[in-house]
């Protein structure tokens, strides 16, 4: 019996040490995997003659009003392809929790929900804009200014080149305080 049960325990540890490195072999392929897209995207944007050529960018604003009102667009926006002969983004979870506590119960921590946002060229307006539905200028609350002189909006000269629509009348209103910021990855 006992022999029997020595035989099953050093089976199990085998499975076990077995899972260990298939699932460490997994995780490296994955990475590996990450990196070739990574690396085939910022081509592609280099290609398209961006001078950001990182995949991911980030949309923020210092004005707490924006922010509060916005916030939900806000955030990190990733490369997916092109459209209109420019690439577009759109916005991602980029894990960053919202924490919620009340006085009665420890804080809890849910995934922020992530809305359907896209950034892309709008060719008829000449501006980069932020809407929910790529190719549709329906429902845009942040562009560019116009006629933008970026190639890609992450590029120099859409820096400080952002505005908003105001609530009631709906016109553009230029706040530096909206920014596209190219981000750098490195592992």
């Amino acid at each position: 019996y006992f022999e029997a049960y020595d035989a099953y325990t050093h089976r199990l540890e085998n499975e076990v040490t077995w899972l260990g490195r298939e699932g460490n072999r997994v995780t490296s392929l994955v990475s590996n995997t990450q990196n070739q897209l990574t690396s085939s995207q910022e081509e592609l944007l280099r290609k398209a003659g961006c001078v950001c050529t990182s995949p991911h960018l980030n949309f923020s604003s210092t004005d707490a009003s924006l922010n509060k009102k916005y916030g939900n667009i806000m955030g990190h926006y990733q490369f997916q392809g092109m459209h209109a002969e420019h690439p577009f983004y759109k916005l991602m979870d980029h894990g960053q929790p919202v924490s919620s506590s009340s006085s009665s119960r420890p804080s809890i921590t849910t995934p922020r929900p992530v809305p359907a946002q896209f950034l892309f060229w709008d060719k008829p307006h000449k501006q980069w804009i932020f809407a929910p539905t790529l190719g549709s200028d329906s429902g845009v609350e942040f562009g560019s200014v116009k006629p933008s002189l970026a190639k890609c909006p992450g590029d120099p000269p859409a820096r400080d080149n952002w505005q908003y629509k105001t609530s009631v009348m709906r016109r553009w209103k230029k706040n530096v305080a909206l920014k596209v910021t190219c981000e750098i990855r490195r592992n």
